[in-house]
């Protein structure tokens, strides 16, 4: 289990455990973002709009929509569009968080969802509620907010997208994020993107990330493709060919040892009902 699962299967006790929510703010920013340092924790869902470019202390992240982001406000965080964007975030109250102390170092982690537009609605009403002044409304808030945390905990994908402090490993990321389908990109062509020898590289990676190169773009490779499978008909050769791999029965094998099911089973078992 990723840092990101592990923190959300916290938020998800310690809300629930609690007699009333801490929400702080809850609403969709159109602007670019700077919170102060302040003793937050927050839950955003980068919505609509352009790419955008996400830090906390000297962990970024590119931001693009279907995003979400887990981040910590203790040493202050940005978010700043190229363009014009929509940004949702529900900040809590992090005094009581049980988890790892988050004032001793930044946290950033992002993930690409795999249903947003129903994390965007239940981010919505979360919102909605917030807004209102009844005697049912702390109720109601930890209802909700309990929800998205629930929709969020089973929408998180399968690869976590790293922040890193690092120019090269950001490079790397980049490229990886601009070349995906790219057959052709390879471990040298990362070194160079990232201005490392490859054993450079791989040490840095390693380092920052968890996981070599090659391991973290294969790991991005089958979460779009099983976005793929489940969104589109196209077969399993075209679905390999669409995320980088030129070779189907190798594309096979690194999704059954990514996902423990062939492509086409996996296909079969998410059409199911559930």
């Amino acid at each position: 289990m990723d840092k990101m699962r592990e923190m959300l299967e916290v938020a998800l006790d310690w809300v629930n455990r609690l007699p009333e929510v801490p929400v702080a703010y809850a609403a969709e920013d159109r602007v670019p973002v700077h919170t102060r340092a302040s003793p937050l924790l927050e839950f955003t869902l980068h919505a609509s709009g352009s790419e955008s470019l996400i830090e906390v202390a000297g962990l970024r992240r590119r931001s693009r929509p279907g995003d979400f982001a887990l981040m910590d406000a203790h040493f202050g965080n940005r978010g700043t569009p190229r363009g014009q964007w929509g940004f949702w975030c529900l900040s809590l109250d992090a005094a009581t968080w049980p988890g790892p102390t988050l004032s001793r170092s930044p946290v950033l982690e992002a993930v690409s969802l795999r249903h947003p537009a129903r994390v965007l609605a239940q981010f919505d009403e979360v919102g909605r509620v917030y807004k209102r002044h009844t005697e049912t409304r702390s109720c109601r808030l930890k209802a909700e907010v309990l929800r998205l945390l629930c929709d969020l905990y089973e929408d998180c994908g399968f690869a976590s997208r790293p922040a890193v402090a690092s120019p090269s490993c950001q490079a790397a990321l980049d490229a990886m994020d601009e070349r995906q389908a790219d057959p052709a990109l390879d471990l040298a062509c990362l070194a160079r993107a990232a201005s490392l020898s490859v054993a450079q590289l791989c040490r840095r990676f390693q380092r920052e990330v968890g996981a070599s190169p090659m391991r973290h773009l294969n790991r991005l490779r089958i979460e779009r493709a099983c976005d793929l499978l489940r969104k589109t008909t196209l077969n399993v050769g075209e679905v390999a060919h669409a995320v980088g791999f030129s070779d189907p029965l190798h594309f096979s094998r690194v999704f059954r040892r990514q996902v423990g099911l062939p492509p086409s089973a996996w296909r079969r078992a998410s059409d199911r009902p559930r």
